[in-house]
């Protein structure tokens, strides 16, 4: 990420929030940075998509996702994924 900012920033040890907000402005007007960020996305999307197919059995509707504890940000994602390439319109949630 540092070779998208300017000098100022690359080597600083320490930042504040007013730095952090200037770096995402920064982040967020550069397009080479974004399409960066875009691959990576889609690669790490096709990695959880891929373990997802590989562990779960959806052809046996036998499963449900389980969040034990937390917000429900990752069971929101999975099931997310999961609707995507089942098209079922919902899935069991717990």
């Amino acid at each position: 990420m540092k070779q998208y900012l300017p000098a100022a920033y690359k080597d600083r040890k320490e930042i504040n929030l007013d730095d952090i907000n200037r770096i995402r402005d920064i982040l967020e007007s550069c397009s080479d940075f974004k399409k960066v960020l875009e691959k990576e996305s889609k690669r790490r999307k096709e990695n959880v998509v891929g373990y997802i197919k590989q562990e779960v059995r959806f052809e046996d509707n036998n499963f449900a996702f389980v969040e034990l504890s937390g917000s429900g940000a990752t069971q929101e994602c999975l099931t997310i994924f999961a609707e995507n390439f089942t098209k079922r319109r919902s899935l069991p949630i717990f």
